[in-house]
C-alpha cells in the first residue's frame, strides 16, 4: 500500500478552495456590488452638496480629492473576488511548474498526475529509506532494545 498523506489533504484542500471559497466569494462580491455602488452615490451626492451649499468648510479640491480615493478603495475592494482568482490561478501555475522540475519531460517513469502524489511518492520513498536505515543502525547495536521486523 502506497503513503497517500499528501494526496487525500491536498484533494479535499482543493475541493475546499473551488467550491466553497471562489464560489462564495463570488456571490458575496456579486451581492454586495449594488449596495456598495448605491451608498458610494449617495456619499458622493450628499458629501458634493453639503460642500456646494458651505455647511462643511471644505475646499471643492479637497473634496473631489476624498471622493476619488475613497471611489479607489471601493473599486479595489468589490474586485477583491477577481484578485483572489488570480492569485489561485498563480499558485496552480507554480504547482505545475514545481511538477515539471521536479519530473523533468523525458525521463521514464510515469509522471504523476498533481503535486499532492508526487509528494506522497517522494515520503513513501523516504520512509522506506528510513526503515533500511533503522534496520541497519539496530543490526549495528546502535539502537539498543530494537529488533528488526
Amino acid at each position: 500500500m502506497d503513503f497517500q498523506l499528501f494526496k487525500i489533504f491536498g484533494g479535499s484542500l482543493q475541493g475546499i478552495l473551488d467550491i466553497f471559497i471562489l464560489k462564495t466569494l463570488e456571490n458575496v462580491f456579486a451581492a454586495l456590488t449594488p449596495f456598495a455602488l448605491a451608498a458610494l452615490t449617495l456619499y458622493v451626492v450628499t458629501y458634493g452638496y453639503m460642500v456646494m451649499t458651505g455647511r462643511i468648510p471644505d475646499m471643492m479640491m479637497d473634496a473631489i480629492g476624498k471622493i476619488i480615493k475613497i471611489s479607489l478603495i471601493v473599486s479595489i475592494g468589490l474586485t477583491a473576488g477577481n484578485h483572489a482568482a488570480v492569485v489561485i490561478d498563480g499558485a496552480s501555475a507554480l504547482e505545475s511548474g514545481l511538477l515539471s522540475v521536479l519530473h523533468p519531460v523525458g525521463s521514464d517513469s510515469v509522471p504523476p498526475g498533481d503535486a499532492y502524489e508526487m509528494l506522497d511518492k517522494m515520503a513513501g520513498k523516504g520512509f522506506e529509506k528510513g526503515v533500511i536505515l533503522t534496520k541497519i543502525a539496530a543490526l549495528s547495536g546502535f539502537l539498543k532494545g530494537f529488533q528488526p521486523a
